[in-house]
């Protein structure tokens, strides 16, 4: 494993902080109705959600390796979540999503798979700070 200054790491942070924002309008709190009928059509579409759509949520982090093992953050935003789960009931209309979905709070989650060695010292170590 190579040693990557403290500087390159944080970096590499902000860069995929900014990579995971890039699909920006799928954070916005509360959905509108016109958001919660877009996810259900993204979810309801012949085949569900693309992995292209999917491939904009999750990166993979190539600095933070263990042998084979590549980190990754995946995210998953209240846009995300909903097209996800209209996509998994059976005959639901738009109408039916923006009524039982619109102001309910939803939850922003964020995955992280980060594999690197346990318990390195500084300046390997990884810490993440959520704001």
């Amino acid at each position: 494993m190579r040693n990557l200054p403290l500087s390159l790491i944080r970096l590499n942070a902000l860069f995929l902080g900014l990579i995971l924002a890039s699909p920006g309008f799928s954070f916005d709190f509360p959905l509108t109705d016109s958001s919660i009928r877009e996810a259900y059509f993204l979810g309801t579409r012949q085949g569900g959600i693309s992995p292209d759509v999917l491939k904009q949520y999750s990166h993979g982090i190539d600095e933070l390796h263990q042998g084979n093992c590549i980190s990754k953050a995946r995210i998953e935003t209240p846009f995300l979540q909903i097209a996800e789960y209209v996509g998994s009931i059976p005959n639901y209309s738009a109408q039916d999503a923006v009524k039982e979905l619109s102001g309910r709070p939803t939850k922003l989650r964020v995955f992280l798979d980060i594999c690197f060695m346990r318990e390195a010292p500084p300046p390997n170590s990884v810490k993440l700070k959520f704001i």
